[in-house]
């Protein structure tokens, strides 16, 4: 596995992995990523359409590359891009590509945390929610109670 990481500061960053096996050569996108997991010593890497990668390689050499593009870690051994959830019910993950994934109880429980979290980040709920302190601290004497219309 090799990782292409472009100057960060660029406005054009593109960032890469590349998958390479013996029948099978590809280029992905981080962007597109779903889902990464490691199992024994095979990578499983799941994009956002659907199509489903593997080849023996270690986590640990894309970890902070998934973390800086925002996936959530699930578990030690596995990563899921919060975008790429359609919908989180009864222990299992699906995928906006239609891919379900079970996942255990403690892990499950930790997962829809994170991703009713993200889902407040989005209407109806404010952008403002969150950041009580940080605006009354600039404005004192602007109350935040639903009178205001500040927030559901």
């Amino acid at each position: 596995m090799y990782i292409n990481e472009h100057d960060r500061s660029s406005p054009g960053r593109t960032e890469y992995i590349s998958i390479v096996t013996n029948n099978f050569c590809s280029r992905i996108h981080i962007g597109e990523i779903a889902m990464a997991e490691q199992d024994g010593r095979q990578l499983t890497i799941l994009l956002k359409d659907g199509c489903e990668y593997s080849c023996y390689a270690r986590l640990a050499d894309i970890r902070k590359i998934l973390e800086h593009n925002g996936m959530y870690k699930v578990m030690e051994s596995m990563y899921i891009s919060l975008d790429a959830v359609e919908k989180i019910e009864d222990g299992e993950v699906v995928f906006t590509s239609g891919v379900a994934l079970t996942i255990g109880r403690n892990n499950f429980i930790r997962l829809r945390q994170a991703y009713k979290k993200y889902l407040r980040t989005f209407p109806p709920y404010s952008p403002f929610m969150g950041m009580e302190n940080d605006i009354v601290a600039e404005f004192p004497g602007i109350g935040y109670g639903k009178e205001d219309g500040m927030y559901c």
